[in-house]
């Protein structure tokens, strides 16, 4: 497995990867908290090429898709997303592992209902630091809930700009 910076030829499957990662946001129990998928199409999923990296597997098949913005001293981290088949393996740990290189301070914004989410996060060192409405993320039409927040949780390591 190896990530590498995306290309235009990968849109169609971050689209893909990305999409069926988040499947579970789509309705309005539980997890689900939305009536759209994550990439609406494939020019929204090509808009954030600049920004997103792919972890191929040996046979150059896109199992993986991070996107990762650094802006100082910060790399905004999500979305993260793997194949539901090769999903428990750590492929997502090492995509969050690579993300939080970027930059001494990795912040992770997350849906209050993803209460699948907090745990993995927390054990990886993220804690909460705000929360505001959801809607202030997200535009309310593409929403099924109300009343849900956005947590951000940072985690300051070792990113580029410091010794290892």
């Amino acid at each position: 497995m190896q990530i590498s910076k995306a290309e235009a030829s990968d849109v169609q499957s971050i689209f893909d990867v990305v999409n069926e990662a988040y499947q579970v946001e789509s309705g309005n129990e539980h997890l689900a908290f939305k009536n759209v998928t994550r990439f609406r199409s494939l020019d929204e999923a090509a808009a954030k090429l600049e920004a997103t990296w792919v972890l191929k597997d040996e046979t150059e098949q896109v199992v993986g898709v991070l996107v990762a913005v650094v802006e100082k001293e910060e790399v905004d981290i999500g979305p993260i997303a793997v194949r539901k088949s090769i999903k428990g393996k750590g492929m997502g740990k090492m995509l969050l592992t690579f993300a939080e290189s970027l930059a001494p301070t990795s912040v992770v914004w997350v849906v209050s209902c993803r209460a699948d989410l907090f745990p993995w996060y927390i054990r990886n060192g993220y804690v909460e630091v705000k929360r505001i409405p959801v809607e202030d993320h997200i535009p309310r039409e593409r929403l099924t809930r109300k009343n849900l927040e956005m947590v951000c949780m940072k985690k300051a390591g070792k990113g580029k700009d410091q010794k290892k």
